[in-house]
């Protein structure tokens, strides 16, 4: 029997490369194929180099396809992200709103329109994108980046009930601020860092091997009627009304 096959985003940076990671020292039943912007990612069956924050080429689809050569897909783990952090007036807004968009929402709806007929509808498969929580409440210098977060969770929504006749589940999840590749200079602002954690009920950040632990358990648990969901874990932040 061919091994299946499992598709990660976003695999250069702090989150992607965690969950790889899991992955591969896990599931030796499936082969993983990692796409990353710049860096050649090892431990994996096959990587593709990948700029998600523009339209996929003919070329990309012709190597994938290649690759795929007619196995079926277990899952996909959107992680791909980027966060710009332009103010509203900014003359850059529609540029990087753009990236965004295809990051977020275009590139994941073409991707999973593709491959939809890649699932194997007798054992289901599963999509799971990386939100935020910000896709829920803004902040100073995250319009693109929330706004296009809050059109993914609805995307996922609109997915989970296209997809359910492939037998396919499909939902994000929405994590506080935790530390990674993309939040670091956030956190080099010590002040900022307690004011934002004062603002957390449970008075901690989201660490990322939570997040890799919620991903393999809606990966691998028997959640046959999980699918449309946006799970925020972000520690209570959203029953917060205190500025971000």
């Amino acid at each position: 029997m061919d091994r299946k096959i499992i598709l990660i985003t976003g695999a250069g940076g702090s989150l992607g490369s965690a969950i790889l990671e899991r992955f591969y020292k896990q599931n030796s039943e499936f082969d993983i194929i990692a796409f990353s912007k710049v860096q050649n990612v090892q431990t994996c069956f096959k990587n593709i180099k990948v700029d998600l924050e523009e339209p996929l080429s003919t070329t990309f689809w012709t190597k994938l396809f290649d690759i795929l050569n007619g196995k079926k897909v277990a899952g996909l783990i959107w992680a791909a992200g980027v966060f710009f952090g332009e103010e509203f007036s900014s003359p850059y807004i529609l540029e990087n709103f753009q990236k965004q968009w295809y990051i977020n929402c275009y590139n994941l709806l073409e991707m999973t329109q593709k491959l939809c007929s890649f699932f194997d509808c007798e054992v289901g498969g599963q999509i799971i994108a990386i939100s935020s929580m910000l896709a829920k409440r803004s902040t100073n210098g995250s319009f693109s980046y929330s706004t296009t977060k809050g059109m993914q969770d609805i995307l996922v929504q609109k997915l989970a009930y296209e997809l359910a006749k492939y037998n396919v589940r499909v939902n994000s999840i929405n994590p506080g601020l935790f530390r990674s590749n993309m939040s670091e200079q956030t956190w080099s602002q010590q002040e900022k860092i307690e004011r934002l954690q004062s603002n957390i009920p449970l008075r901690h950040f989201v660490h990322v091997n939570e997040l890799v632990n919620l991903i393999h358990f809606i990966f691998h648990g028997n959640c046959k009627s999980l699918t449309g969901q946006n799970i925020f874990i972000e520690g209570g932040n959203l029953l917060c009304f205190s500025k971000l």
